[in-house]
């Protein structure tokens, strides 16, 4: 039977993943901050490395980023509410 405890790198890749999915705001809020900072779906898509259509069923609810997606959209979402501050 293979060794199944987490290693130390694992355990904080999921400790990220978790924080990640919990600072997520909620799709309204994801698309109120893109509208505040005049971005458009096109650049935050680029940004992200997305498609426009994935970004508007982020903003829908449809969908929610995961992986390194979530890690990117995450920091966009912030640099653009930053920017409207």
């Amino acid at each position: 039977m293979p060794n199944q405890t987490l290693t130390d790198e694992r355990l904080e890749a999921l400790l990220s993943q978790v924080k990640a999915k919990r600072a997520l705001p909620s799709p309204a809020q994801r698309k109120a901050i893109r509208l505040a900072s005049s971005a458009s779906v096109a650049a935050v898509a680029a940004a992200c490395g997305v498609s426009e259509v994935t970004i508007g069923r982020w903003e829908k609810g449809d969908r929610s980023p995961s992986g390194k997606h979530l890690e990117r959209y995450l920091e966009v979402l912030r640099v653009l509410q930053d920017a409207v501050v």
